[in-house]
């Protein structure tokens, strides 16, 4: 499931729906665009009446018809079930309660990144996300945004099954390559307080260079949910650095009027009746965390070149006209 997944297979306009267990591949109906989600049937009934160990439900959101026919037939054959495949995340509106739902970070329609995580874990969803080409930034801003694990296209098929598998029964998978971005997170942006410890940096090493669960379990002398605790806080230490860094609202309504109005430092002084030389401290903040969250960016960028590309980022102006909400 490498970059060849990426080419879209089916008719523009329309949408895939899930499939019942067992249906061919060869069979699989199109529905037209806006149609929610179709429901698969339930969980297999035994003769006595009663309900067979039942298998997770998983739901996949993806427009490539390559990545998401491969990974639901992995699904399928690990054992679990899928109760939907859509395009977007507005689909799943109607679907039964999926226990992980894997999401592309990369959505042409709706919500998409951290938006679209943000959208799905409010419902209360577990949310694996999944990429071919997210870089750091986009992968971590989904981890804030409610993610509980992430893998990339290109992962073995295998992998994307107990990932789901993970997500599933302990609530979080830090893959190889999640973990190191977790680390430079770490190494770039250190909390003053209440950050990572030495078992937890131990776990996210090991854990980057390959090591299994259970192989951190065994170094660390702990059971799976004592490796797992410390998985969940390192992905909580993460949101928390985030948050840090974030735009406060004065940050923002500075961004928007320079953005989205094209006002100058002045302007924007007798606009929110401050002096100019606060509306000079807010742009310096603005760029001491857009280079924080940005490793690519030179730290010398301009505070008002910084504060524009994060309002595009954020989409501030689209949000002003009635846009999606920015993250």
């Amino acid at each position: 499931m490498g970059d060849a997944g990426r080419v879209s297979g089916r008719p523009a306009g329309h949408r895939a729906e899930a499939r019942s267990p067992g249906e061919p591949d060869a069979f699989r109906a199109e529905r037209p665009a806006g149609e929610p989600a179709r429901k698969v049937r339930g969980p297999a009934v035994s003769a006595g009446g009663e309900k067979d160990d039942e298998p997770l439900k998983v739901a996949v959101v993806d427009v490539h018809r390559l990545i998401w026919s491969a990974l639901t037939m992995v699904l399928r054959q690990a054992g679990q079930r899928i109760v939907a495949v859509a395009a977007s995340v507005d689909e799943l509106a109607d679907t039964p309660e999926p226990d992980v739902v894997v999401c592309d970070l990369h959505l042409p329609e709706g919500p998409s990144g951290a938006q679209a995580v943000e959208r799905l874990a409010g419902n209360g969803r577990r949310v694996l996300a999944m990429s071919g080409s997210a870089d750091p930034e986009t992968v971590l801003d989904a981890v804030e945004a409610g993610a509980t694990g992430f893998v990339e296209k290109s992962e073995d098929p295998s992998s994307f099954a107990a990932a789901v598998e993970a997500v599933g029964r302990d609530g979080v998978h830090v893959s190889a390559r999640l973990a190191g971005y977790l680390l430079e997170d770490l190494r770039r942006r250190p909390l003053a307080a209440n950050d990572l410890g030495a078992r937890h940096v131990r776990a996210l090493r090991a854990l980057a260079r390959g090591d299994t669960v259970e192989d951190v379990g065994r170094d660390l002398t702990l059971s799976r949910s004592g490796v797992v605790d410390l998985l969940a806080a390192a992905l909580e230490a993460a949101r928390r650095r985030r948050r840090r860094y974030r735009p406060s609202p004065r940050e923002r309504e500075v961004m928007t009027l320079l953005a989205c109005e094209g006002l100058a430092r002045g302007e924007i002084a007798e606009r929110l009746g401050v002096a100019p030389w606060t509306v000079t401290s807010v742009l310096e903040n603005l760029r001491s965390k857009y280079v924080r969250l940005h490793p690519d960016v030179a730290p010398g960028i301009r505070p008002s070149a910084a504060a524009l590309l994060w309002a595009m980022q954020l989409r501030l102006c689209e949000q002003g006209r009635g846009g999606r909400r920015a993250p």
